[in-house]
């Protein structure tokens, strides 16, 4: 399989549209100041940022928000009301509501957090004046310096052109309608084939971060001119 085709690359790069990065694999944790290289949308961790003797303060936001990304070709959504028969779904019986994602292509993606919170590393300025003076430092590592943690998360990441997902709503779902943000609370696997992920979880996640590297300007090799730079 030809590199673009893989779909953590797609599933990557398509939420930067969020304007963070994406962890991956979505289920695993991100910590503020770990350190590591990052390639090809990939966060390889080697260290953190206390094993260079570095304190931070961490600063949480005033209040919560929400994360939606729904690629824009290749998913087709159907919903179902209860009491409603319908010959689409098959792992949803008449008296249960619920959502179908059919993906026809390799790499679509549905992602919502509706009910998250921002945190990141205070004063950055002052954490680049510590990397400056950091010793045996790697000018090729990043450093976390925000993450996005999530109390709820329907991820899904299709993993052919004939996958599919049908997610069955609690009873206290609502009975008409719905939004993307619904299917991360309230909503539970029913039936799926041919996901790549296929993430319906409540807890502590970190899903998107956000990360920084020094740079060293061109025209210098002074260490006391490297620059903390968004990654």
């Amino acid at each position: 399989m030809p590199s673009e085709e893989l779909p953590y690359r797609q599933y990557t790069r398509s939420l930067l549209r969020t304007g963070y990065r994406a962890t991956w694999l979505p289920g695993e944790t991100m910590e503020l100041g770990a350190i590591g290289f990052l390639k090809d949308g990939l966060f390889d961790q080697r260290a953190r940022l206390r094993d260079f003797g570095i304190s931070f303060a961490a600063k949480a936001g005033t209040g919560r928000t929400g994360f939606e990304y729904q690629s824009s070709t290749g998913v087709k959504t159907s919903y179902k009301a209860a009491g409603e028969p319908s010959a689409v779904f098959r792992g949803i019986g008449v008296g249960s509501a619920g959502v179908r994602f059919e993906f026809s292509r390799l790499g679509a993606v549905v992602f919502s957090a509706p009910n998250c919170e921002i945190t990141e590393i205070d004063n950055k300025r002052a954490l680049e004046r510590k990397l400056r003076s950091a010793h045996d430092w790697d000018m090729g590592w990043v450093v976390i310096t925000k993450v996005v943690k999530a109390h709820s998360a329907t991820i899904l990441l299709s993993g052919s052109s004939e996958a599919f997902v049908e997610l069955r709503a609690s009873a206290s779902a609502a009975p008409g309608g719905f939004d993307l943000a619904d299917v991360a609370v309230g909503f539970s696997r029913a039936r799926a084939s041919g996901m790549a992920v296929n993430l319906v979880a409540q807890g502590r996640l970190t899903p998107l971060y956000e990360a920084f590297r020094m740079r060293q300007p061109a025209l210098t090799r002074d260490p006391r001119k490297r620059r903390l730079e968004r990654a």
